[in-house]
């Protein structure tokens, strides 16, 4: 394939991921388990009070349901 044809794929690859991130976000902030938690756990992080990575596990566990899991892999 040439070098347009290389670009193209690329780019068709980035397409679907973008469209991926946007639909899983989406998902994600609108979920009830997540949008009760997020204004607070935001503010949580944005004082220094909740690391970032603490506040994302907190809220992946409700995304996906798993309640009191967080530090567990």
């Amino acid at each position: 394939a040439g070098v347009r044809e290389r670009k193209r794929a690329g780019q068709a690859r980035d397409w679907m991921w973008q469209e991926i991130d946007e639909t899983l976000r989406a998902r994600f902030r609108g979920d009830p388990g997540v949008a009760a938690r997020l204004h607070a756990v935001e503010a949580a992080v944005v004082a220094g009070d909740t690391a970032p990575a603490a506040a994302a596990r907190a809220l992946m566990d409700a995304f996906f349901g798993r309640a009191g899991t967080a530090g567990k892999a």
